[in-house]
């Protein structure tokens, strides 16, 4: 298939059994341009579905993992009696011997940090989308020039040139 752009019409072109047939023809009075949507045999983020779906339960076991260690927990030893609820400044009675202690995580798991940035970049990688988060130019404000932001999507340009 094919599409023929000319002034005040666009035309597709489908290929038949023995030559290209003509299979439509818009007149275009406005001269602004149509939206044109093809299909294709393969998925464009084909490429990315296991990743995604390996994003996604990272993600979800993170979340898990934060309820249960993202807060500090109490731990007592020879606890007799607390303060009621609802009261500032909390009072804690203990035996001889008796402790309270702040136990918390030792710091956020680099691994499952890192993992999920490689996904992510393998993501925006494998299907020439280029990151425009809004920490990803953090501290540069209005000072990315014009052309920076056409160089980000020059491989999303590229691969929309080659369909």
């Amino acid at each position: 298939m094919f599409d023929i752009w000319i002034n005040g019409a666009y035309i597709t072109y489908l290929k038949g059994v023995t030559d290209w047939e003509e299979v439509g023809n818009i007149k275009q009075s406005c001269g602004k341009a149509s939206f044109v949507y093809y299909s294709q045999d393969r998925l464009e983020y084909e490429d990315i579905i296991q990743k995604r779906k390996r994003l996604e339960t990272l993600d979800s076991d993170h979340a898990d993992q934060n309820i249960v260690t993202g807060s500090p927990i109490l731990v007592a030893s020879g606890l007799l009696g607390m303060g009621k609820r609802g009261e500032t400044g909390k009072t804690f009675e203990v035996t001889e011997g008796g402790n309270l202690k702040m136990l918390e995580a030792a710091g956020t798991p680099e691994s499952l940090k890192m993992e999920r940035e490689n996904l992510l970049n393998g993501i925006y990688y494998d299907t020439n989308t280029p990151n425009m988060s809004i920490f990803d130019g953090e501290g540069i404000g209005s000072n990315l020039p014009i052309i920076g932001i056409k160089i980000r999507f020059l491989p999303a340009t590229l691969k929309a040139m080659n369909k």
